[in-house]
């Protein structure tokens, strides 16, 4: 373990006082594991981690600080962990380092790129076609962009995402409805769970020429209950199954039940010059073929929550 000396004020009598700052991911690899890594993935060894540590680690602050400092404490740390994944670029691109470098080189970007409306914002209609019937369901986000895409970020090398420091992409958040009238209930100050749709688009609104592109990776992922129960078996199949642990903290929650499920469809988002954002994809599986078109009705978002 690491940790740092506390200052003599912070001392129980005279006896030191180590203060160690990341104790939840001891003992590691017991603890080390990302959600979501598959077990069978190596992990970076222990001498890796800690030499990674010792550059990654700052002292315990006393005081909160301004913002500009800590703006400038966050950009010297990045310089010393682009640095130190060149240099050990075989450790870098194993988890749970490379998640950690990820995180730290690219959290400036995603800052700056939160500051501004998504250009893919607005109301969207689902036409599903589910085995030859006919379905149609809405959902509005709200304007900002929600989560970076980490899951399109993987597929970039630590190398590659160090030449090109900016997001992959990121998801939109909004709530389904059956009709677009029902899309425009304000719903106060919280989101409804049991409808909630994210909408992912390999958008990088911070990287040059980024408006220009008209054709980007997407995928839509929703709950299940928010969309018409009559297209429910066609969706099934691209819910992905829960493991143990998540399904004892549904069923502990009371979720567990067949509309709680999450599809996710992938997509190829077309976006023209006059600002139209349209998807077509058909799908084949278990028996089911299922054509998904999405459609940009209008850029009216929801009330920012978050």
């Amino acid at each position: 373990m690491r940790a740092t000396l506390a200052s003599r004020d912070q001392w129980i009598g005279n006896a030191p006082v180590l203060i160690i700052p990341d104790v939840w991911s001891y003992p590691y690899p017991r603890r080390g594991r990302p959600y979501g890594v598959p077990t069978s993935e190596p992990l970076a060894s222990a001498e890796a981690m800690f030499g990674f540590q010792s550059v990654f680690d700052e002292p315990l602050r006393s005081t909160p600080g301004t913002p500009d400092a800590r703006d400038a404490s966050d950009r010297a740390r990045t310089t010393r962990v682009t640095a130190w994944a060149r240099a050990h670029m075989a450790d870098a691109d194993l988890e749970p380092l490379r998640s950690t470098i990820r995180n730290a080189v690219l959290n400036t970007d995603w800052e700056h790129a939160r500051r501004s409306p998504s250009r893919l914002r607005g109301t969207y209609r689902v036409d599903l076609d589910a085995d030859g019937v006919p379905h149609s369901w809405y959902f509005r986000t709200q304007p900002q962009l929600a989560y970076r895409w980490q899951a399109a970020e993987l597929r970039r090398s630590t190398a590659q995402m160090l030449e090109s420091p900016h997001i992959t992409g990121y998801s939109l958040v909004g709530n389904a409805a059956a009709s677009l009238s029902r899309v425009n209930v304000d719903r106060g100050d919280r989101m409804e769970q049991r409808t909630l749709v994210w909408l992912y688009a390999g958008d990088r609104p911070t990287t040059a020429g980024n408006d220009t592109v008209r054709v980007l990776h997407g995928q839509l992922e929703f709950i299940l209950g928010g969309t018409p129960e009559g297209a429910w078996s066609a969706l099934e199949p691209f819910a992905t199954p829960l493991s143990v642990p998540d399904s004892m903290m549904l069923a502990r929650l009371g979720r567990i039940g067949r509309g709680d499920k999450q599809p996710k469809l992938s997509l190829t988002l077309r976006l023209d010059a006059r600002g139209d954002i349209r998807a077509d994809t058909t799908f084949v599986r278990d028996g089911h073929r299922l054509r998904v078109q999405l459609v940009r009705v209008d850029t009216t978002t929801s009330r920012r929550l978050f």
